[in-house]
C-alpha cells in the first residue's frame, strides 16, 4: 500500500462502543493489511488502492452462504471509517467507530 494513511483503517471497528465490547468475532470487524474478519466474514484483501481520501479494496470473501468477490471502500478519520460497498451501489454505507481499549 502506498500512501501515508494506510494504517488509517486498520484496526477493530463497530457500530457502537457497546458493540465494541462484546466478546468473539460476531460484534466487531477487524481490519489488517491483509485482511477483514468479523460479523461473519472472513476476507483476503486481493488488491487495495488509495484514492483520494480513501481507499478501495477487491476482497475475496467467504461467508455462512459461501464465498464471494466484493468491492469496498474504506474511508477512515481517527475515531471512524466509512465502509461502502462499491459493487451495491444502493446500500448505505456503513458508518463504524474504532474499538479502543476502553471499549473492549
Amino acid at each position: 500500500m502506498r500512501g501515508a494513511g494506510a494504517t488509517s483503517f486498520i484496526g477493530r471497528w463497530a457500530p457502537t462502543a457497546e458493540t465494541c465490547a462484546q466478546p468473539g468475532d460476531q460484534a466487531a470487524l477487524q481490519i489488517t493489511t491483509t485482511d477483514l474478519h468479523g460479523r461473519g466474514l472472513r476476507c483476503v484483501i486481493e488488491s487495495i488502492d488509495e484514492r483520494g481520501q480513501g481507499y478501495d479494496a477487491l476482497l475475496d470473501c467467504e461467508t455462512v452462504s459461501g464465498r464471494s468477490s466484493r468491492q469496498v471502500r474504506f474511508e477512515a478519520t481517527n475515531e471512524t471509517l466509512r465502509l461502502i460497498r462499491l459493487d451495491r451501489p444502493d446500500e448505505a454505507p456503513q458508518r463504524l467507530i474504532r474499538c479502543t481499549a476502553l471499549a473492549r
